[in-house]
C-alpha cells in the first residue's frame, strides 16, 4: 500500500467510510461495531491513542494557563486594592521594617555615586553570599539601618515620606 498513489489511497479511504456509513444507517452494522472495526482496530489503534493523548495534554495545558492567569489577575486586583486603601489612610499605620529598608536603600543609591553605588553592589554580594564573617559592617549599612528605624518611627508617629 505505500507505493500507492495518494489519490488512490484518498479514494479508497472515501469509499470505505461511505460503505461503513451505509451500512450502519441500513442496520447491518451497529455504532460499537463500527468503533471496534475503525477506532480500536490494530492499526488505526495507535493513531487515535496519539491524538487523544495530545488533545487531553492540550486542554490541559490551555486549562491551567487560564486558570493561572486569572489566579495572577486577581492577585494584581487585591494588591492594587491594598495598595489603593494604604493610600486613602495615608501615613496612618505602621510601615514594616522591610518597606523601611528598602526606601532607606534606594535613598542611599540615589545620593551615592555610581562608583560609591558599585562598591555597596559588591559589598553587599559578598556579605550575603559568604555571610557576614566580619563584624565590621561598612558606612552605607550603617546608614541604612539607622535611616530604616527613622523611617519606621515617621510612620508610625503619621508623618513619613509617602
Amino acid at each position: 500500500m505505500p507505493s500507492e498513489h495518494i489519490v488512490t489511497r484518498a479514494v479508497r479511504l472515501l469509499s470505505d467510510a461511505h460503505s461503513t456509513t451505509d451500512m450502519v444507517r441500513r442496520g447491518k452494522m451497529s455504532i460499537s461495531d463500527l468503533s471496534r472495526r475503525t477506532i480500536l482496530s490494530k492499526q488505526h489503534f495507535p493513531k487515535f491513542l496519539g491524538f487523544s493523548m495530545i488533545c487531553s495534554g492540550l486542554v490541559g495545558f490551555f486549562s491551567m494557563n487560564y486558570v493561572q492567569r486569572r489566579q495572577l489577575k486577581n492577585q494584581q486586583d487585591r494588591e492594587a486594592e491594598h495598595s489603593l486603601i494604604r493610600l486613602r489612610q495615608g501615613s496612618v499605620g505602621s510601615m514594616s521594617h522591610n518597606e523601611a529598608t528598602v526606601r532607606a536603600m534606594i535613598e542611599n543609591a540615589r545620593s551615592s555615586s555610581w562608583k560609591e553605588n558599585l562598591n555597596n553592589a559588591m559589598d553587599a554580594h559578598d556579605r550575603f553570599m559568604l555571610g557576614s564573617q566580619n563584624k565590621n559592617e561598612p558606612e552605607f549599612v550603617e546608614w541604612i539601618r539607622k535611616r530604616s528605624e527613622e523611617i519606621v518611627k515617621d510612620s508610625d508617629q503619621g508623618g513619613g515620606n509617602r
